[in-house]
């Protein structure tokens, strides 16, 4: 025999936006839950499917775009699938609150509560033959004419997931098929079966049977694996608390967890309606003393209940902090440890196998009885608020994933009296050793697990970036310079320093946020698109233009790219922004387009209180005078005999005799960047393509010692940044794991081009630096 655990995993698909999707059509989701070994694959079993779909008028009911066929599920594929509706529109935003419901068993020696449990979905598309109309939909549906086929695929693990998990999870399908669907599952561990497996008889000269024939022989054997007939009180108690403990963790957690999505996802009318369900009673057992009861005046139950919600706070991590149900609040299990109680093997004072196994089986009934009420009640919970829900739970996962980015972070906070600081000729080979050291690093390299994780979502730790933040904090005091990975303990003390930025720094502001992104030479506005989508899987309400008005003249002034890109964004801001709808304005740009950014800025003056993020990735700032690369010096001499390249002329300082009255010179002099509330320049020493410390507005040893070009040098620098209101400045070395033996890695270009390609990078910076973006 085998004896299973039960445990339920409920999937719920909250909502589908579509990000950057290449093609109209009808869309589902299909989802599959499993269990593996090396030598099998279970699939869990979809019994039900829940959704929330209201019909609000006759018309909608006919031709919903959003509700071409309903949710359900297929038992003999063991798939449950979502409604499947159009998408037609840019972010188009679809909300579906369909549930699914799975029950799959885990064989108790396979270690049930770390056993990982997987989830493979599928987006499934149909074209409707080019017909993209509800009408045209539902007639197909009616006619059994659609053909769906699988467009992106995604597999998931829920890391332990028996042992309870409420998370939210932000699935992104990536390539022609960007979007995302907003998924929070549920699991729990309700019940322990055993299934008596046939037996099996061994070769006919030998009188052994293999396998149990009862739950007795399975719990009860001796050293030899043979059934035992006598059994002690201390080892009955021993068998009981294992099984018990787990089924009692189990309800805490539920209860832990329903106290809190009542406590700060519904409103106050909303538990007077449900009255005292929202109030979960504490786990009874067998033997227990203790009766509890509702509070019968509803006054007291409301009371009652804020009290309890209000002190859970589940997104703590902190334990001595997090208020808990602890053990001792399960009526039975903790009076009989504590000899209050009767013990397990008191009440069933017999010392034989299988009568202890029967009351064992009976408690665990009693028990399963009570999760499978409380777990369905949660649920309920859950079809009720659900968008509230989301929030909070999303609030979780972001914590999460920042500690986890964290992890990848090395920081150096300097308390400067100004920006104006001098790079160090040797922090390249510094950053390079460090993330050689991380990358190594035991710890490092065997993360614990998130609990839910998406296969290829994080790099293994050899390839993944690592940054170096430098942090200059404007003060007139002292300064701090020194590196901490924001992990380990010293990362402790800067999480009061992170509050504080995010306070001084968010202001809340009304209106949309529109963020501008411009590529860079010889690009075009797809260049940006990674970046762009990335950015709105965080930040739905964010409004995107992905300049296009250079994409055919990099090559020529920089000054007249600045006036197109000026004149774009009034046009766009006039179009999508009408009547002062404007709340704030970003700008974000690759290579050549921060200095673009920065030409335009001049004629956008009448948004200057509007403007809230400058960043640049890896963008000349202070031009190519002191370029560390022979083979781009020698690229950029070709291009600008050969091609008259104006813009590379400009870069280069070669456009006047008179350095200061060169195009580079006088942008340094411009008004802009003081009107943002941030600014963040990205930048990586590995990369050939631009001057490490024009990318990051510094002064290199080289031009502080140069008695011809220094001084015009060091003044462009302090132009600069001494237009800048900021209190804090972020700059952000990132260090590339990059393939050795490649072209782009011969000439410097592999770390120029990752800026636009390493999706884990801008993940980095979306997540560890909120306040960039909100």
């Amino acid at each position: 025999m085998s004896l299973k655990g039960i445990v339920e995993v409920a999937i719920h698909v909250e909502s589908f936006r579509n990000i950057d999707l290449f093609h109209q059509g009808l869309y589902f989701l299909k989802f599959s839950v499993y269990t593996a070994t090396p030598a099998s694959v279970t699939p869990a079993h979809p019994y039900n499917v829940i959704s929330t779909y209201v019909v609000r008028s006759k018309r909608t009911q006919k031709h919903d775009p959003h509700h071409v066929m309903p949710a359900g599920k297929d038992e003999s594929t063991k798939i449950y699938y979502t409604r499947a509706f159009l998408i037609r529109y840019c972010e188009e935003e679809v909300e579906l609150n369909d549930i699914g419901y799975f029950r799959t068993e885990i064989d108790e020696e396979l270690n049930i509560l770390k056993k990982e449990i997987f989830i493979d979905v599928e987006l499934m598309f149909s074209d409707l033959g080019g017909e993209v109309t509800p009408e045209k939909a539902y007639e197909m549906v009616e006619e059994h004419q659609l053909e769906f086929k699988s467009v992106a695929k995604s597999k998931l693990t829920l890391s332990a997931g028996a042992s309870g998990m409420h998370e939210f999870y932000p699935l992104v399908f990536s390539e022609n098929y960007f979007s995302i669907a907003n998924l929070m599952v549920h699991t729990s561990l309700l019940d322990f079966r055993y299934r008596v497996l046939p037996q099996i008889s061994s070769p006919k000269n030998s009188k052994q049977k293999l396998g149990y024939t009862s739950f007795a022989e399975y719990l009860f054997k001796d050293s030899k694996g043979k059934p035992k007939s006598y059994v002690g009180a201390e080892e009955t108690d021993k068998i009981y608390h294992k099984y018990i403990e787990m089924m009692a963790n189990s309800y805490e957690k539920l209860r832990n967890c329903f106290l809190l999505f009542t406590g700060k996802c519904l409103n106050q009318r909303e538990k007077e309606s449900l009255g005292p369900i929202c109030l979960p009673p504490h786990l009874t057992l067998p033997g227990s003393q203790v009766q509890v009861s509702y509070p019968l005046n509803r006054k007291n139950f409301i009371d009652s209940m804020n009290e309890s919600s209000a002190a859970l706070d589940y997104i703590d991590e902190n334990k001595e902090d997090r208020p808990e149900i602890s053990l001792s609040s399960i009526s039975g299990l903790e009076e009989e440890r504590q000899g209050s109680g009767s013990r397990f093997s008191e009440r069933v004072a017999s010392h034989d196998p299988t009568k202890i196994a029967g009351m064992l089986l009976t408690d665990i009934n009693l028990m399963a009885g009570q999760l499978l009420q409380l777990w369905h009640r949660l649920l309920d919970l859950v079809k009720l608020a659900p968008r509230p829900l989301s929030t909070l739970l999303q609030e979780n996962f972001s914590e999460k994933f920042k500690e986890r980015w964290s992890e990848s972070i090395i920081r150096n906070v300097i308390k400067t009296k100004d920006f104006n600081l001098s790079s160090d000729e040797n922090i390249g080979v510094t950053h390079d050793i460090v993330a050689q050291q991380r990358r190594q690093d035991r710890v490092y390299r065997t993360p614990e697990p998130m609990p839910i994780e998406e296969e290829g979502m994080l790099p293994s730790p050899e390839i993944h970036p690592i940054l170096f933040e430098d942090i200059c904090i404007r003060e007139i005091n002292s300064a701090i310079n020194s590196m901490h990975p924001l992990s380990q303990s010293t990362g402790d003390s800067f999480e009061n320093f992170d509050s504080e930025i995010s306070f001084k720094q968010n202001t809340l502001y009304r209106g949309v946020h529109l963020i501008v992104l411009v590529h860079g030479f010889q690009g075009n506005h797809f260049d940006m698109r990674l970046m762009k989508n990335n950015i709105a899987t965080v930040h739905p309400e964010a409004l995107f233009l992905c300049s296009n008005s250079n994409e055919d003249s990099t090559e020529g002034d920089i000054g007249e790219m600045g006036v197109r890109l000026a004149q774009e964004v009034m046009n766009f801001i006039s179009e999508w922004c009408p009547n002062k709808s404007l709340g704030r304005l970003s700008f974000i740009g690759h290579s050549l387009g921060g200095l673009i950014i920065r030409s335009a800025l001049p004629y956008l003056e009448q948004y200057s209180s509007r403007m809230h993020l400058y960043m640049s990735f890896s963008s000349p700032h202070l031009g190519y005078m002191y370029n560390s690369s022979r083979i781009i010096d020698a690229g950029m001499w070709l291009l600008k005999k050969w091609r008259k390249s104006r813009c590379l002329q400009q870069l280069t300082m070669g456009d006047n005799r008179n350095m200061r009255q060169t195009f580079m010179y006088e942008l340094s002099t411009k008004k802009g960047l003081g009107w943002f509330k941030q600014v963040a320049l990205v930048s990586s020493f590995q990369d050939q393509y631009v001057p490490y410390d024009s990318a990051r507005m510094e002064v290199s040893q080289r031009a502080a010692n140069d008695p011809d070009k220094g001084e015009i040098y060091m003044e462009m620098a302090s132009n600069l940044l001494s237009l800048m209101s900021v209190d804090t400045l972020y700059r952000l070395d990132i260090n590339f794991k990059i393939a050795e033996k490649s072209l782009d890695s011969f000439i410097g270009r592999a770390a120029h081009i990752q800026f636009l390609e390493n999706q884990t990078l801008m993940k980095m910076i979306i997540y560890r630096y909120p306040e960039l973006l909100s």
